[in-house]
């Protein structure tokens, strides 16, 4: 695995239009298929992000909640990976 660190995931709630214009934020990834329209002016949205992309997003005036950290997932997907060892250490 890389020694980068892996980006956060979190969840953004602001106005649509908002939202929108994120995309040309450096080190944000949108899921768009993570949308969900709140009413008529609200959307949530999940991304992938750096620390200093989900700072960018709330000064946007967007609200940015944190699902699952960089470092979590990657502990995740570490554990994931040793547990689909086979017996002689290949990867099942």
């Amino acid at each position: 695995m890389p020694d980068d660190p892996w980006p956060d995931v979190i969840e953004v709630v602001g106005p649509r239009d908002v939202v929108a214009g994120l995309s040309d934020i450096d080190g944000l990834l949108l899921d768009d298929h993570g949308q969900r329209l709140l009413d008529d002016e609200q959307l949530k949205v999940t991304a992938y992000a750096t620390e200093a992309a989900a700072d960018a997003v709330r000064e946007r005036g967007c609200t940015v909640s944190l699902v699952i950290s960089g470092a979590d997932l990657q502990d995740l997907a570490k554990e994931d990976a040793s547990t689909r060892e086979d017996e002689d250490g290949g990867v099942v």
